[in-house]
């Protein structure tokens, strides 16, 4: 039975691989190769800012559905 020794720092690699937009767009999960760490840090990296994306123009138009039948409501009751 092996341990490690979890206060010894790890080695950091020396360069960082950055991944191009070409490299992401083709890469696919598989199960017969596995990404690396900076793969996945890129691919979860872009997800997240899709994300993020999304969830903006989600927020953005139901505020703007919200404001519109407020604006409805206070037409209909005189209060506009």
């Amino acid at each position: 039975m092996y341990f490690v020794h979890l206060s010894l720092p790890l080695p950091l690699p020396k360069e960082k691989y950055v991944m191009t937009e070409a490299e992401l767009n083709s890469y696919r999960l598989t199960s017969l190769e596995e990404p690396t760490d900076e793969m996945l840090s890129a691919i979860m990296k872009e997800v997240a800012e899709d994300v993020k994306r999304e969830n903006e123009e989600i927020h953005r138009n139901f505020m703007n559905k919200l404001r519109a039948q407020a604006k409805a409501i206070k037409q209909r009751y005189g209060y506009e």
